[in-house]
């Protein structure tokens, strides 16, 4: 059994992979680097090469893991260990997600939403009424309030727009928060994607299934032989990449195809026939990868007594979705990390989102501080006014006496 030593690794993929692997197939590994020191052979010079490969057909060993083309012409078995970003899937989309330019801006508000931002408004000017009676409650309640809800310095008592601000800011906040909640729900409900755990489930939706010739020629070269994989093969289209963007455009603008390719394909395809303001809504076979690209393959010797083992083992990982996170490319531990892009998809809203709070907050600070420097310079302006009054009216009594 050949493979990579402690000092030599690739993409991160150790021996500790294939002493994980002989464990799970119930075998006992002897690790070792290729005999003529060449880490990797040449497919073209086939059947003379040495490297990994070399020593698999020539019975020196009798499983690898090598970094291989995809079209490798070998009488081998060979399967994928772990996901790579050029691995091929099924990328499943269905057509745009129809929204509205002001969605985003106004909001999904139902009927109980807006009754809850009239009781805020209610409940803010309650308060007011309320806490205005007592000039000692009211100058404390609104003191703390203030402070709560729009993190200001506490306003003097004297300012009249002081219940107003806080009437605004309670209202305001309780908007946020219920706007904050309906732009949530929006997203979430436009980036829930489906996910077939399984290609029996794939295979079960009836969706059209379209690939390339090469795709195809190699994904029945592999050697899947599962349910799910065998129904999706009987009914799968194959198109010529000569006439691959008519095809696409097809793809993208039409609900509900499937087409074996590339995942960063898929999704540079997406990004071209699809405009800005209408993102398209996939289905993904989450965690699933096909030995169909340039990738590590574990490579077994024709007629290897490994060959059924590791057929059933890779059968059931499929069968359960699991084919995709075999290992951690960094810690070798069975790990389910979700699609960078379906992360970045659930990062976006939270960032809008901030973005909008970030704004209303520094827009309502700005006016706040405006209001009260407006007040201020009309109460000073009324104190010089009444200070000038006063002392025209003694300048008087003192000119009559």
């Amino acid at each position: 059994m050949h493979g990579m030593s402690s000092s030599w690794c690739h993409y991160g993929h150790r021996r500790h992979f294939l002493y994980t692997l002989a464990k799970h197939l119930n075998f006992t590994p002897e690790v070792a680097l290729p005999s003529d020191g060449q880490m990797y052979g040449n497919p073209v010079d086939f059947p003379v090469f040495g490297g990994l490969l070399g020593d698999v057909y020539s019975n020196r060993s009798d499983l690898s893991l090598v970094f291989t083309a995809s079209d490798l012409k070998l009488p081998y078995h060979s399967r994928p260990p772990t996901a790579q970003t050029t691995c091929t899937t099924w990328c499943l989309p269905t057509g745009y997600r129809q929204s509205s330019v002001w969605r985003p801006v106004v909001g999904e508000f139902t009927v109980h939403t807006w009754a809850a931002v009239l009781l805020s408004y209610l409940a803010a000017a309650l308060s007011y009424r309320v806490l205005c009676k007592t000039d000692c409650l009211a100058e404390s309640m609104l003191a703390a309030l203030q402070g709560l809800v729009s993190s200001l310095h506490t306003v003097p008592s004297d300012w009249a727009s002081r219940p107003f601000v806080f009437s605004w800011s309670f209202s305001g906040l309780v908007l946020a928060t219920l706007y904050m909640a309906a732009l949530h729900g929006i997203n979430s409900s436009e980036t829930r994607d489906t996910f077939f755990r399984t290609l029996t489930e794939v295979a079960d939706s009836k969706l059209p299934m379209y690939a390339s010739s090469d795709h195809l020629r190699n994904f029945r070269k592999a050697q899947f032989d599962t349910a799910g994989e065998q129904a999706i093969m009987e009914r799968v289209i194959t198109f010529d990449y000569n006439k691959a963007l008519p095809m696409f455009h097809k793809f993208f603008t039409k609900p509900d195809f499937g087409i074996l390719n590339d995942r960063n394909a898929c999704h540079g395809f997406a990004k071209l026939f699809t405009p800005p303001r209408k993102a398209p809504r996939f289905h993904v076979v989450r965690n699933y990868c096909l030995s169909v690209s340039m990738t590590n393959n574990l490579i077994l010797r024709q007629n290897s007594p490994l060959l059924r083992p590791l057929s059933v083992a890779t059968s059931r990982l499929d069968e359960a979705g699991l084919t995709k996170y075999w290992f951690d490319i960094k810690t070798f531990a069975m790990e389910r990390s979700p699609d960078p892009v379906m992360r970045m998809r659930q990062l976006r809203p939270f960032l809008r989102v901030l973005g909008i709070g970030l704004a209303a907050a520094i827009v309502t600070f700005l006016l706040e501080v405006l209001v009260a420097g407006v007040l201020k310079c009309w109460d000073r302006g009324c104190t010089v006014r009444r200070e000038g009054q006063a002392t025209e009216g003694v300048v008087d009594e003192t000119v009559e006496k």
